[in-house]
């Protein structure tokens, strides 16, 4: 059964995947010190190869040895940082980032739905 912060990574093998457990982070921490979390975070969000790199690294899961020759598999640097950054949401948040998104972008238009309902409410006239 796969874990739910996995994410699936086909194009360097079958079984492959992608997953920054709890000794990932405790060595990303150690990398980059307390702000560890939004030096990563951006550096996957704004691609930053030294930041892939290292995520890769540690996360990468099932991939033969003759696979990681082919590194990065056909993949762009955006295509990996995003797939890596939905690793770090999903252990971090329970989440990809595109789930995140949609859960602010849901808030956003409640928000802005009553916002709009207020203002009809102030601006009418007394009888």
């Amino acid at each position: 059964m796969m874990h739910p912060a996995h994410v699936l990574l086909p194009e360097a093998g079958a079984d492959a995947y992608l997953h920054l457990d709890i000794e990932a982070w405790e060595i990303l921490e150690q990398d980059y010190g307390d702000a560890f979390l939004s030096i990563v975070a951006a550096g996957l969000r704004y691609p930053a190869p030294a930041i892939v790199a290292r995520c890769l690294a540690l996360s990468i899961k099932n991939v033969p040895d003759e696979a990681m020759a082919d590194a990065p598999w056909g993949l762009t640097l955006d295509e990996l940082a995003r797939r890596l950054n939905d690793a770090l949401h999903l252990m971090w948040r329970g989440k990809t980032v595109a789930e995140i998104e949609e859960e602010h972008a849901r808030e956003v238009r409640i928000g802005a739905r009553k916002a709009a309902a207020e203002m009809v409410t102030e601006t009418e006239v007394p009888a």
